[in-house]
């Protein structure tokens, strides 16, 4: 150690020599002399005066502070007397008495000005003008125990199992219960398009098929209705035939009879009755769709706890691993004698290579205790100091899940747009039948004529003769007739094409529903494969998994895909087949990931709202565009041309897009805060948790990576209405943008996140 620094010390320069000559002086001596007195004897000033070298800084400036003050104290009474003695010598002068009082006015002036700083100094801050720098105070030494060292027979190692594809298996598209669905729809489908005999002689064909048809039949019979059909009354002749009413049954020609068969009334009244039952299956039908909702919607639910687990586990940086490596750590602890103990989840995980575990607690991060695995394989696959990794086989997870999650919600946003659909269509039902119940006479008007009676008033047998019997009476004799609507015709019409409207729509919805039936098997089939193209991976020692959070987390080590080019970019749900980086295989041919360029502007604001979407009256109120992050700006700005081109092709009279969140107005009403979250339990409008070793923040704050930027991920779209129609259209856009986009179902609202694509832990 000595030879090394003699020779670095003869290897110096000589200004290098000096350098450090130098420095050893500047930063050394100091600290011999310390203590010494001073050389110069200075006056006390204001009770204070240096003694010591030790005496520091701020005692010096407040030395020189002090004097300075003094010094200008005297130099101003000196002004001021010599301006004085100039003034009163000056015998009449006036340039002497000028020059005077402009050197009397100038000390006072300077004396105003140095009083005035101290006290606006003192005024700001009275720290400004002490001069003195507090030492630091001691902090209290607490002492840290150590736990005590655990045996390994008295270890615990807890994990959360997070069997993700069999939540998708056995929960979300089980085949059972997709079966039972799909079988709803088809009968409600059978149900719409069935036929019924209306038993009506007139027709061909008396096979009326649908609840549309079978009220355009209804209006048809009540364009037979007619007033002429009612009896009417007038007045007797002697009283002039006064008018008095029509009475009857205008959809009958005969009144004597109770119902003709034939009549329209007694076909009206077989339509009646065909309805009503159609209305009580339609509601039967309405019940079991939405007892399929509260299942999808729950299966649903768990799988986007599990997935929210995950993420929530890496972003913990908590041990995350898939199935094949828990089990080769749950036999090596085991070994060791170590307790293991799992918490289940709804669904078992059949061993599905699909299937996460994350560590969840256990008496082994209490203490010292170490485990010892067989870390071999580690080293042995990627080097002690290898800097890169090759993976050059993609598991496209993230796309497969995203899109089953999206089918479900998807469909729950269709069934309960049917279920809203099958409500107004039985609602409409029941105004045509009240509209029928008022064909009858209320709306008539009876018309009397009467035949003039040229012998009233002769009532004298001589001239009159004949005419006296009929003298008293007004008229020889009444006509009548009735006329008038029998029924509101125009409201009847406008109510069956409103039902036959309805009915267009639930069909419509129905061909959709089924097309997500069959879009469906194939998905779970590409799941199925990467399930066994996994495990492959796993099996061989000398390739290993990685997921592309822990590829965007790794800052020293390097990943390239199959073509050699650096990953940079990825699906965060994506998982690679990864080896040492001399592998010379080809890649798999499944299409690279590649995120949209940010080639979209921000949208301009119009009426707080960005230009071309509606907005609810909270977001523009609050100006919550203001809060949008780049990513979601780009998101919005790139999604409203994609549903303009909708709407053009739809020829649609409204917009596909009704913004009804970006943030939370609970920010602006001061009860949630960016980085603290709720003020009080659940003041907050979306997920905020920070507690029980658990950070869920969502993307509308955030999340747990990017809520310093005070800036939303997210943005909430109404789907209330017809928009739900087109939910479809609307992923489609989402997705196209943003390929990782996160869609979760709130309805009646549709959730669109970019916040995991962004790296900010987002967590809904």
């Amino acid at each position: 150690m000595l030879t090394r620094f003699s020779r670095f010390v003869f290897c110096l320069t000589k200004d290098k020599m000096l350098a450090v000559i130098l420095l050893f002086v500047c930063f050394f001596i100091p600290f011999c002399i310390s203590a010494q007195d001073l050389e110069v004897d200075y006056p006390n000033i204001g009770g204070t005066a240096p003694k010591t070298v030790q005496y520091g800084l701020p005692g010096y400036v407040k030395y020189v502070f002090t004097f300075a003050i003094g010094t200008i104290g005297i130099v101003a009474l000196s002004v001021i007397i010599w301006g004085g003695f100039l003034y009163l010598t000056s015998s009449g002068n006036a340039e002497k008495m000028k020059e005077g009082r402009e050197k009397i006015t100038a000390a006072f002036l300077g004396i105003v000005i140095l009083a005035s700083s101290y006290i606006i100094l003192a005024t700001i801050n009275p720290q400004l003008v002490l001069f003195d720098i507090p030492d630091l105070p001691d902090l209290p030494v607490h002492e840290v125990k150590i736990p005590p060292e655990i045996k390994p027979e008295d270890a615990t190692y807890i994990s959360s199992e997070l069997p993700l594809a069999q939540s998708i298996n056995e929960g979300l598209w089980d085949k059972e219960k997709m079966a039972a669905l799909e079988k709803t729809i088809i009968d409600f489908e059978n149900f719409i398009n069935s036929r019924v005999n209306v038993n009506d002689s007139d027709l061909e064909n008396p096979l009326i098929r649908g609840v549309a048809d079978l009220h355009k039949y209804l209006s048809t019979l009540t364009h037979q209705c007619r007033a002429e059909n009612l009896t009417a009354y007038c007045a007797s002749p002697e009283s002039g035939c006064m008018p008095i009413g029509c009475q009857g049954d205008p959809c009958q020609t005969d009144q004597d009879l109770e119902v003709e068969p034939d009549s329209p009334r007694g076909k009206i009244n077989i339509t009646l009755a065909i309805n009503e039952d159609k209305k009580a299956n339609l509601n039967k039908f309405k019940e079991a769709i939405e007892n399929k909702i509260k299942i999808l919607r729950e299966d649903l639910r768990k799988f986007q706890e599990i997935e929210g687990e995950i993420v929530n586990c890496h972003n913990q940086n908590k041990e995350l691993i898939l199935i094949a490596d828990y089990l080769k750590e749950k036999q090596g602890l085991q070994e060791q004698g170590i307790e293991i103990k799992q918490i289940s989840s709804p669904y078992a995980s059949r061993g599905n290579s699909l299937t996460f575990y994350c560590s969840a607690g256990g008496t082994v991060y209490d203490s010292s205790f170490s485990i010892d695995l067989d870390e071999g394989n580690i080293s042995s696959l990627f080097g002690e100091v290898s800097s890169n990794i090759g993976c050059p086989v993609r598991y496209n997870t993230g796309e497969v899940f995203d899109k089953l999650r999206e089918y479900a919600v998807e469909e729950i946003f269709r069934l309960n747009h049917v279920s809203a659909l099958i409500e107004s269509l039985v609602h409409k039902m029941q105004e045509m039948q009240n509209l029928v119940s008022q064909c009858n006479d209320k709306n008539s008007r009876v018309k009397c004529g009467c035949q003039e009676n040229f012998c009233l008033g002769c009532c004298s047998p001589i001239p009159c003769g004949g005419c006296v019997p009929f003298c008293m009476s007004k008229c020889i004799q009444c006509s009548q007739s009735c006329s008038g609507e029998a029924c509101p015709t125009a409201q009847i019409n406008e109510k069956a094409e409103e039902i036959n409207e309805i009915e267009f729509k639930i069909l419509k919805e129905i061909v959709k529903i089924k097309k997500i039936f069959a879009d469906v098997p194939s998905r779970l089939i590409e799941l199925n494969n990467l399930s066994q193209q996994i495990s492959s991976c796993k099996a061989n020692d000398d390739w290993d998994v990685f997921s592309c959070r822990s590829i965007m987390d790794m800052v020293f080590v390097k990943t390239y895909d199959g073509t050699g080019r650096l990953i940079t970019k990825c699906h965060p749900k994506d998982l690679y087949c990864c080896t040492n980086p001399d592998y010379s295989g080809t890649s798999n041919d499944s299409a690279i990931y590649i995120l949209p360029a940010d080639e979209f502007k921000p949208l301009p604001t119009e009426n707080n709202c960005p230009a071309g979407w509606d907005c609810t009256e909270e977001v523009r109120d609050y100006n919550q565009y203001k809060d949008a992050s780049e990513p979601l700006q780009q998101l919005l700005s790139c999604m409203r041309l994609q549903l303009n081109q909708v709407q053009i092709k739809e020829n649609l009279d409204y917009k596909l897009g009704i913004i009804a969140a970006i943030s939370d107005i609970n920010i602006y009403k001061n009860k949630c805060d960016w980085d603290a979250g709720p003020i009080d339990s659940g003041d907050c409008s979306y997920s905020f948790e920070v507690e029980k070793g658990k950070t869920r923040i969502s993307a509308h704050y955030g999340g747990a990576g990017c809520s310093f930027n005070r800036q939303s991920y997210a943005v909430k779209l109404n789907m209330a209405g017809d928009q739900s129609q087109y939910i479809d259209e609307i992923i489609t856009a989402a997705k196209k943008c943003n390929p990782a986009a996160y869609i979760l179902d709130k309805t009646p609202y549709l959730h669109i996140d970019v916040g995991d694509i962004s790296q900010c832990k987002t967590a809904e």
